[in-house]
């Protein structure tokens, strides 16, 4: 079942156009990225999808085309963090939001659970750090009990003990079926909980798929000889091989076309009298393909 459906949605501002035509799915269950650098399009866009900013062009549906306003009663969002009381306590702060949404009581202890809180929840806002502020607002947006969570750059300017308490939150509200959308500057950690993305730069679409998918674009090796120099130079000469350089550990690493593997350049290069010593598939990143197709 798609959740989402986002087709050439665009807007801009005078002659800067924050989001050109940018489409996309999100599938059911999916943990969904929207990455990229600071001013991309990734808040505007979650804008746009939300109804607080309306696109200029293009169009989005939420759940296979079911009435707008019913849809936004399963979506919990935190696209800006909720002004809460510094003087009173996170339940008491809950307990507001719940009067606002319309909802009982009954799930605040739940959720201040699931957030880690509960142990904290009779002590005030202001005592909080940034952490646990940023936990609270992310138990504000579960208070309804929703099947979507969108969430903009929910671990912005944390430590990487507070990084990591919002990651586990999100991937236990994944393994509890709920759908999320995650907009995020930060590679690593789209990395580590989603499942599929979509790489924004300038507004443009510059890849999308699962997080997978991406990592397997890239087909890379670190190789080796008794005579790297003459190594490098066999493999410059070699029509299969994108592109071959020195890395930090004074091994050769080679970018080969898709469909040419690794038993295929040993034996290129055997039969260019080059005995290979050292031959390992390298492991690409995220973070490394997303600079690659941001530096072109």
């Amino acid at each position: 079942m798609d959740i989402l459906q986002v087709e050439k949605l665009k807007k801009q501002y005078g002659k800067l156009v924050a989001v050109n035509e940018v489409s996309f799915t999100v599938k059911k269950g999916s943990v969904f990225g929207l990455l990229g650098p600071n001013g991309s399009g990734k808040t505007t866009m979650l804008c746009c999808i939300m109804g607080i900013l309306n696109a200029d062009s293009g169009q989005y549906s939420w759940l296979n085309g079911t009435d707008e306003t019913e849809a936004r009663k399963k979506i919990g969002a935190l696209i800006e963090t909720p002004n809460f009381y510094p003087y009173l306590s996170a339940e008491k702060n809950l307990e507001i939001v719940a009067l606002i949404k319309q909802q009982g009581k009954d799930r605040i202890e739940t959720v201040l659970k699931e957030v880690g809180l509960f142990e904290r929840r009779k002590s005030s806002f202001k005592t909080f750090s940034l952490g646990m502020k940023q936990r609270l607002a992310i138990a504000s947006a579960l208070v309804t009990n929703p099947e979507i969570l969108v969430l903009d750059e929910p671990t912005n300017g944390l430590d990487p003990q507070g990084i990591n308490e919002i990651r586990q939150i999100i991937l236990q509200q994944s393994k509890a079926g709920k759908t999320i959308i995650l907009a995020s500057h930060l590679l690593n950690e789209v990395e580590k909980v989603c499942t599929d993305v979509v790489i924004l730069k300038k507004g443009n679409v510059l890849a999308s798929g699962t997080v997978s998918s991406l990592l397997q674009q890239t087909n890379q090796i670190e190789i080796a000889a008794n005579n790297n120099d003459a190594l490098l130079l066999a493999l410059q000469s070699i029509p299969n091989v994108i592109s071959a350089s020195f890395n930090k550990q004074q091994r050769i690493t080679a970018e080969l076309e898709k469909g040419f593997y690794a038993a295929d350049l040993n034996a290129a290069l055997f039969a260019k009298n080059i005995s290979i010593s050292h031959l390992q598939q390298v492991n690409t990143d995220l973070e490394s393909e997303f600079l690659k197709l941001v530096n072109q």
